[in-house]
């Protein structure tokens, strides 16, 4: 029998340039076959509606973060390091921590947070860019010198 699959948190980050006031989304992927993360033809965040989503994002049986292309005719693309590779229709890949997502044009960066046992609905944080990172780095600091 299968082991409990823990949903992701992750935030993706948008580099659009139109959305350099608020570009990034909290969001939550969740199992493969639950209605869950998707990103639509024009860069916009769905969540569960998977009919308008031209690339979905979920969690495997082993935990990993999956991207796949439900349908032909989108051109989904991911960046690992040098290497970029258009994601074929019904086969997924593995998407790792500060990969490099193309839907259509729209690029978004993911960052893995962890597991979490909140599923939510994809929020935007009032974060400028450049500046959740300006945050960690003053938590980290605060925590070494506490």
């Amino acid at each position: 029998m299968p082991g409990y699959v823990y949903p992701l948190e992750l935030c993706l980050e948008s580099l659009d340039p139109h959305s350099d006031t608020r570009p990034y989304v909290h969001c939550v992927a969740v199992a493969r076959g639950t209605p869950g993360l998707g990103i639509g033809p024009q860069g916009e965040i769905v969540w569960c509606e998977n009919s308008r989503a031209v690339a979905s994002l979920w969690i495997s049986s082993d935990g990993q973060l999956m991207v796949s292309q439900p349908y032909d005719g989108a051109k989904v693309e991911l960046t690992q390091g040098s290497l970029s590779v258009q994601v074929p229709k019904d086969k997924p890949i593995v998407i790792l921590n500060e990969d490099l997502l193309t839907i259509e044009g729209h690029a978004f960066r993911v960052h893995i947070c962890g597991r979490t046992n909140a599923v939510l609905a994809p929020e935007h944080l009032s974060l400028r860019r450049n500046q959740i990172f300006v945050t960690a780095g003053a938590m980290a600091a605060l925590a070494i010198s506490g």
